[in-house]
């Protein structure tokens, strides 16, 4: 009998910036090279849809607040500054929460592992 019943799946987030294509670009580049785990994006706007058209799977969540520019100058910016540093806080829990179900469910997968060790050796 094999080490798990169900053999184990992992599944990657990205959580990737908004605003320009900047990120995504080299997100997806990166991406293609783990061609074996289910990848996830995390993004929105421009983003996003580029990361669709790619074909992959992408959560259209992310959406910072609207920057103006007018005569190639950021109009606002300290304001927008602070909007985006709230906005991006309140993201960061929502990762971390996602984040910590994951180390949840590794800490089980080790346990199990332990369990397996300490049986069989």
């Amino acid at each position: 009998m094999g080490l798990f019943s169900n053999h184990v799946m992992v599944d990657m987030t990205f959580f990737c910036s908004p605003i320009g294509l900047g990120h995504a670009t080299r997100d997806s580049a990166i991406v293609q090279h783990l061609k074996e785990i289910p990848i996830k994006f995390v993004t929105g706007d421009a983003a996003a849809k580029f990361l669709k058209q790619l074909e992959f799977n992408v959560e259209d969540v992310y959406i910072p607040p609207q920057f103006v520019i007018k005569n190639g100058l950021l109009q606002n910016s300290l304001r927008w500054l602070w909007k985006y540093y709230k906005y991006y806080k309140g993201y960061q829990k929502w990762f971390v929460t996602k984040f910590t179900k994951m180390a949840l469910e590794i800490l089980q997968i080790l346990q199990r592992l332990q369990g397996y060790f300490l049986k069989y050796n």
